[in-house]
């Protein structure tokens, strides 16, 4: 049993325990310099190195000369490499002390140590920025290198449920008034917990979907707890607006649920008892939000939406006037940026006295994700992530491409299933949710996040594991 521990799922363990140690910063990564985050991954790497998963038929020197050689062949190694150096300069060139001109009669930092490079205003969000894309990287690397196939799936059931008790965990602390909860899901800004707590949710959701599928396998009643428990975190802790946009998805992947169990030969009951779980899950979510929440946060939220041209017109001017400010600072530093929370510290600079008061609240973000990346980055640095997002594309796209072409060819009988239906699940649940993830990022500013950062990072990397590839 322990020999199949660390030959099998040791990586995984240590991965899905430097996720863990991302989670519990969701709330506090203002005041963390996230160094655990850093001493974590290069953890995960050593064990890559020692103990990686080995497969059947390899020897313990086979699987750690197979990593390796795909280790080197992966472009994101490359990718990670450049966007370490990136941080780790902007870090030590850190440090821009707020000085008064006494010539022009203005506030301006001083310039950094060398002006040309990457640098930040404050140490401390540099450290913390150069941390997460470091853990963001590893969890990724060691995902489409690493983790084998049964290691990926236990990560896949193991994430969201600790995710969930989590959720509950928070909302219960929102309810007796215990900081940051309370203010967290009363005061939903830009950037919130609820946008982490959907993401795990629809991942989740199609975890679930995947136990349901067997009729001879019941233990997918163990996981019954995955979407009660972040569709509170979710509804406490998300924006009235960002809620109105996740509906779509979770009701879509709640009706394709049942479509795929039928598409699968589902047994009559495993999809009665799927139907019975959804009825259940909205009578209990229901009566925690409506009728046993003292405080009656959800209730406040779904209220705004009595005036939902009000709320719109209101994200719109937020929005635009926000993206305004964020073009007229990123001129300054086009192609290095100003490091984490730059916009917040030049905002000052641009705003007449008037509109001081548009920004009162969630003054460090720009509601508008790829601006406030060119800002904080510049365009070398919004490059590099591009290609970081666009390397975990492609395998995802050649594999889809595969998965569907096989499907839509074969000659079946008249009853063939939409091609969609023959997906996994988690392939599907995924792609939703990050798709969605990003569009959220076009009104809010959820990938500000470091903890979501890696959450969504690390699900776009574990997709293509559910896909087949040509040998």
């Amino acid at each position: 049993m322990l020999q199949k521990v660390l030959t099998k799922y040791w990586l995984s363990i240590h991965v899905g325990l430097l996720l863990l140690f991302s989670f519990l910063l969701l709330f506090h990564e203002e005041r963390s310099n996230g160094v655990m985050l850093l001493w974590g991954a290069l953890l995960v790497f050593e064990t890559f190195l020692l103990l990686p998963s080995v497969r059947r038929g390899e020897t313990l020197e086979d699987a750690r000369t197979r990593g390796l050689h795909r280790l080197a062949r992966d472009p994101l190694v490359y990718i990670g490499i450049a966007l370490s150096v990136i941080g780790i300069v902007r870090w030590l060139n850190s440090g821009c002390e707020l000085m008064y001109l006494t010539d022009a009669k203005v506030w301006r930092f001083a310039d950094p140590p060398s002006d040309w490079l990457p640098f930040s205003i404050e140490p401390k969000a540099a450290l913390y920025e150069l941390c997460v894309s470091v853990a963001m990287i590893i969890c990724c690397l060691m995902v489409r290198n690493g983790i084998g196939h049964s290691g990926r799936q236990k990560l896949f059931h193991f994430l969201p449920m600790v995710a969930s008790v989590f959720a509950v965990h928070a909302v219960i602390d929102s309810e007796f008034g215990v900081e940051p909860y309370a203010t967290g899901a009363l005061k939903s800004g830009a950037c919130n917990a609820g946008s982490f707590f959907v993401l795990w949710l629809l991942v989740g959701w199609g975890a679930l979907l995947d136990f349901m599928r067997d009729a001879d396998r019941r233990t997918g009643i163990v996981f019954t707890c995955l979407i009660p428990g972040n569709l509170l975190g979710f509804l406490y802790f998300t924006e009235p607006v960002s809620m109105a946009l996740y509906a779509i998805p979770i009701l879509g992947v709640a009706i394709y649920g049942s479509f795929y169990l039928k598409a699968q030969q589902a047994s009559k009951i495993n999809r009665a008892r799927y139907l019975l779980y959804l009825f259940l899950v909205i009578c209990a979510v229901t009566g925690m939000t409506v009728l046993v929440s003292p405080k009656q946060v959800v209730s406040q939220k779904l209220r705004s939406f009595s005036a939902p041209v009000k709320l719109i017109e209101q994200l719109v001017d937020d929005r635009d006037t926000r993206s305004q400010m964020v073009w007229k600072i990123w001129a300054e530093k086009p192609w290095t940026g100003f490091g984490p929370d730059g916009f917040m510290h030049h905002l000052g600079f641009y705003l007449q006295e008037k509109e001081w008061t548009l920004f009162e609240a969630d003054k460090r973000f720009v509601r508008n994700d790829p601006l406030q990346f060119l800002c904080a980055k510049g365009i070398i640095g919004t490059g590099v992530v591009l290609a970081a997002v666009l390397a975990l594309l492609i395998p995802i796209g050649y594999r889809l491409r595969l998965v569907l072409g096989k499907n839509m060819g074969k000659k079946e009988k008249a009853t063939t299933h939409v091609g969609f239906l023959h997906l996994p699940p988690q392939v599907l649940a995924g792609l939703v949710v990050c798709l969605f993830c990003f569009l959220e990022g076009l009104i809010a500013s959820p990938f500000q996040s470091g903890t979501f950062l890696t959450s969504w990072f690390f699900i776009m990397a574990l997709i293509p594991g559910f896909l087949p590839v040509n040998r």
